[in-house]
């Protein structure tokens, strides 16, 4: 769905995102709070002003990258050995067990709705998500403003009607259970904003004092966990699904940083470099409880270099990607990362949506991935379940399971399966 970023002295992916969806970040240059979206193949870097250049390392929270424009075929169903998922042997009444993946992988794509995003010449469109309910939204910004922009939302109903729009908000939109919450970027400073599904606002609340850049990561308990780096310092802010907010806690002086909300209310952020927090690794991770209070000390993150993202897993705990790479998932409130289990490490380049009601996973193809068109479908065990393929690519998994896929001129041209892996 989105993508996930990382904040440099702000709060810091890749989107799961949510929102996410399309476009890079890096870690790229400090300027007392700048957002530098970079080239990276995941989502856009905050940059709270507390580090100069470079992209590499886990320095950077990505979105999710936005998703290359392959080619596409027809909207066929493909999986492993066909369509039939699971399986299991036959129960002593005859009647047959079920197997991981049953109910996973649909029958059918159902109906497409569509719709063109209002854009100018030279716009692009690059994120795309839904609510809870199925609302689909959209944006279009200018290509010359990179992953640094404020973009135009548009939000249309399920069926197609558009709903509303909202303005000056960059990559990190979170779907909730009607509506999105996102950081809003205005002259006057950065607010955490719940939109209405009709694009209202309907509560704003001050993250800063002006100048610094903030970010909203994905939470799978719903709300947001915002980073918030100002003059060195960075703060993290938990909100709930109203867009109250319920515990601010100061991080101390951290360059970088990314986080993320697991299906247990518990945080993990994850922190570059680790000599900011006293260790000797390139990048350090820490598990909060549902009140932000440390459950765990600070622990070494695994090495890569790129820009990082942190996605949720069923049932608790997160997997953390490293320039596109999955290197280490972490249990929820434990301090330690464990190598990614086979089917996730085979899949680099891909963001990570919860799908079917957290009964299995989307693996959601960026760039780098291929084809472009299609969805990978793995079980919450981690059973191959199959792939769907779309007729179009560019693509996004909403909160309710509803794909989303781009075309056109700059991407903007957006067709949608609402609820499809719900």
């Amino acid at each position: 769905m989105h993508r996930a970023l990382i904040i440099c002295g702000v709060a810091g992916v890749l989107a799961c995102g949510p929102i996410d969806q399309s476009g890079s970040s890096s870690v790229g240059t400090s300027d007392a709070g700048s957002v530098d979206a970079g080239t990276s193949d995941a989502g856009a870097v905050l940059d709270a002003g507390m580090t100069d250049g470079g992209s590499t390392g886990v320095g950077s929270v990505d979105a999710g990258p936005r998703p290359d424009a392959g080619a596409a075929d027809a909207g066929v169903l493909a999986s492993d050995g066909g369509v039939t998922a699971g399986g299991g042997g036959a129960a002593d009444a005859g009647v047959a067990a079920a197997g991981p993946c049953d109910g996973v992988v649909p029958a059918s794509l159902g109906a497409m709705q569509s719709a063109i995003l209002d854009h100018r010449a030279g716009d692009v469109c690059w994120y795309f998500t839904s609510d809870g309910t199925g609302n689909v939204a959209g944006e279009s910004h200018p290509g010359s403003q990179g992953d640094d922009f404020k973009g135009a939302w548009q939000i249309f109903a399920p069926g197609g009607a558009q709903r509303g729009t909202f303005a000056g908000v960059g990559a990190d939109v979170n779907g909730q259970g009607e509506g999105f919450e996102s950081t809003q970027r205005l002259s006057s400073g950065n607010s955490l904003v719940l939109f209405g599904a009709d694009g209202r606002a309907l509560r704003s609340t001050p993250l800063d004092q002006g100048g610094c850049r903030a970010f909203a990561f994905e939470s799978s308990a719903g709300g947001s966990l915002v980073l918030d780096g100002c003059n060195g310092s960075m703060a993290a802010t938990r909100f709930d699904a109203q867009g109250n907010a319920v515990v601010t806690i100061q991080l101390g002086r951290i360059p970088s940083a990314a986080g993320v909300i697991d299906a247990r209310g518990q945080t993990l952020i994850v922190v570059s470099p680790g000599s900011a927090v006293g260790l000797k690794s390139s990048a350090a991770a820490r598990w909060y409880d549902a009140q932000l209070a440390p459950v765990t000390p600070f622990f070494a993150a695994p090495e890569g270099t790129g820009n990082a993202m942190l996605r949720p897993l069923i049932g608790g705990g997160a997997a953390l990607q490293v320039g596109g790479a999955w290197v280490g998932t972490s249990q929820s409130g434990v301090a330690s990362f464990e190598a990614p289990p086979a089917w996730l490490a085979a899949h680099k380049h891909f963001d990570l949506q919860i799908v079917r009601g957290a009964k299995a996973y989307a693996c959601v193809p960026r760039s780098g991935a291929a084809p472009h068109d299609a969805l990978d479908l793995i079980s919450a065990s981690g059973a191959s379940c199959g792939s769907l393929t779309f007729p179009t690519d560019g693509l996004s998994v909403g909160l309710d399971g509803t794909v989303i896929g781009t075309a056109g001129e700059g991407g903007c041209a957006m067709t949608w399966w609402s609820g499809l892996l719900k």
